[in-house]
């Protein structure tokens, strides 16, 4: 079978945002999957626009025509890997191209992710690729730019489901368990905003005692799933503010009044 590789940015610059929404809304996803064909139909487009990372479409002739049969979606991502989930041999391996930090235990390096995978089960196309031809065309890509930009590795992240772990893992994947404590879904905007605010130095309460020197101190904040421009965190711990009195919440609120309290 012979593929053709479509770059989504390339095609929306040549057809156009909407009409590229158009074509992808006819992309179906296996049930087990959800996420994969939420990213493609409602994601997909904003962040090759933005950058954000690159959607690149499979198709295949299927009866005089191309049809799309897959996608994959590439990123540039700094992974951190504890040396407590890795052997020996694995350790040895990833110092030649990570940085080790001795206080984090843990080795840092970019690599290109693999944000998404998935066939398009829309009138059987699923069946004219499989999962270790889509897997190898991915790699192929990220070999391709690490040709022009360095660099030897790529991952992934995928649930602790066995099916998943060794279709990798057959695909020539390292598993490595305890990643991210293997709950990437938690990792995301409001997670970190509470964790910066009441975690680190950004949450300080100096202001409240007249201390200024970080007053000019601004964090621009985007977590992997916020979609708008980055968030704004002014330096300096966040209070509630007072609760207005028991009278005051009545004549607003009436009868839910004791849910503002």
């Amino acid at each position: 079978m012979s593929y053709t590789i479509i770059n989504l940015k390339g095609m929306i610059d040549t057809i156009g945002e909407n009409e590229a929404k158009s074509i992808l809304s006819g992309f179906s996803c296996h049930t087990n999957a959800p996420d994969v064909e939420q990213f493609i139909k409602d994601k997909a487009v904003l962040f090759a626009i933005q950058g954000w990372s690159q959607t690149h479409l499979i198709t295949a002739p299927h009866k005089k025509r191309h049809v799309i049969v897959g996608y994959f979606t590439l990123a540039n991502k700094v992974i951190t890997v504890p040396t407590k989930n890795l052997s020996k041999t694995t350790q040895k391996r990833i110092s030649k191209f990570a940085a080790y930090d001795s206080e984090l235990k843990a080795y840092c390096l970019s690599a290109p992710l693999i944000a998404q995978l998935g066939k398009n089960y829309t009138k059987g196309y699923n069946k004219l690729i499989t999962g270790d031809e889509l897997l190898n065309i991915a790699c192929k890509k990220v070999s391709q730019i690490q040709m022009d930009l360095g660099g030897r590795y790529v991952y992934i992240e995928c649930d602790d489901i066995p099916a998943l772990v060794n279709f990798y893992a057959r695909n020539g994947f390292i598993v490595i368990m305890g990643f991210n404590n293997r709950q990437t879904s938690k990792f995301n905007h409001e997670n970190i905003r509470d964790y910066v605010l009441w975690f680190t130095k950004v949450g300080a309460v100096e202001s409240e005692f007249d201390i200024t020197i970080n007053k000019d101190f601004k964090l621009m904040l985007k977590g992997v799933d916020w979609t708008s421009e980055p968030e704004q965190i002014i330096f300096g711990h966040v209070f509630p503010q007072n609760s207005k009195s028991a009278d005051k919440l009545f004549d607003e609120f009436l009868e839910t009044a004791p849910d503002y309290y």
